[in-house]
């Protein structure tokens, strides 16, 4: 589900979220689960009136197939770029071009990263930070995987 900035939207109870954003040091609460307000923990309703788009709307996609060794975008915008990633039996190449950092989070099944000089081995939900100056990597799978991969647009 990408939920762009200045949509107000609310997590429950069970779910596993993984969080790619823009950076920034703002967390406006509108209701906190009717927490108590501390100095850690204020609500910000006016500064949140202020910034929320009323008609923003979450996108939900269905998970879509990728190919043993393959790729593909699940979401793109101005500030980042996330991609599904899946192999087998054959590795996946990636590369930084040396532009942006990325982030790979295992989702299902084991993987190796392996880059020049460098390997990481990866089990469910770990998460290795591959640096820009990096250049061109593969993850090798430990059998059926899948992974997220985050860069800076």
């Amino acid at each position: 589900v990408f939920v762009g900035a200045g949509t107000i939207h609310a997590l429950g109870p069970g779910l596993l979220l993984y969080e790619v954003q823009q950076t920034s040091d703002i967390t406006y609460r509108v209701f906190d689960w009717n927490r108590p307000q501390s100095a850690g923990r204020a609500l910000h309703v006016d500064q949140s009136l202020a910034v929320a788009d009323p008609g923003a709307e979450g996108e939900a996609k269905p998970r879509p197939e990728v190919q043993d060794g393959g790729q593909v975008t699940l979401v793109e915008c101005p500030y980042f770029a996330l991609e599904l990633i899946a192999g087998e039996a054959r590795p996946v190449s990636l590369d930084t071009r040396r532009e942006s950092f990325h982030t790979l989070t295992v989702i299902d099944g084991e993987a190796q990263a392996v880059g020049d000089g460098w390997v990481e081995t990866l089990g469910r939900f770990e998460t290795v930070v591959v640096p820009a100056s990096s250049g061109a990597y593969e993850v090798h799978p430990a059998g059926r995987f899948s992974a997220l991969k985050a860069a800076v647009e």
